[in-house]
């Protein structure tokens, strides 16, 4: 996965050549700000790329594919597509973005490094914080690994946790 360069913008069809600059009225180009401003209150760019999330398959755990699936067929880039990603800074903050299509699936942080964290939902359509477990620290078993509750509504969108160690 590779995150952070100058020069992305908000990219819907007729967009990239200017063409349809009604495009920018799209619901996805006001959650571009939203989530910026999310990026920076966590430190970008000082934020990481890491394996610690997982989705259950079946009966085992399985982390996502962090390289897209060049030349792979449709149904891997899907996968690949809606996959949730993780970004950690020195292991103290933990963000996890679920993208839209993972309604239903059972997902968990991993590699918790046995401390506690307040999680709390982002909802990038209006930039607002959700408390998890009441904003009680989750992982206080150590276990090193939590499982995600279910997003809030709409629960099929895309949404982010942020846990945050205590």
């Amino acid at each position: 996965m590779y995150v952070g360069a100058a020069g992305y913008i908000y990219g819907a069809q007729g967009v990239w050549q200017a063409e349809e600059v009604s495009a920018l009225d799209l619901a996805g180009s006001t959650m571009v700000p939203m989530v910026k401003d999310l990026l920076l209150s966590l430190g970008w760019p000082a934020l990481v790329p890491d394996a610690c999330v997982e989705v259950q398959q079946n009966s085992s755990w399985q982390a996502p594919a962090l390289d897209y699936p060049w030349g792979g067929s449709h149904s891997a880039v899907l996968r690949y597509t809606y996959a949730p990603r993780c970004l950690i800074d020195a292991g103290h903050t933990i963000t996890i973005y679920v993208p839209a299509g993972n309604e239903g699936k059972t997902i968990r942080a991993v590699m918790l490094q046995n401390l506690e964290y307040v999680a709390r939902w982002f909802d990038p359509r209006d930039g607002t914080f959700h408390d998890i477990a009441g904003g009680t620290p989750v992982n206080q078993d150590h276990d090193d690994s939590y499982q995600l509750p279910d997003r809030p509504s709409p629960s099929n969108d895309d949404w982010v946790v942020v846990l945050t160690a205590q």
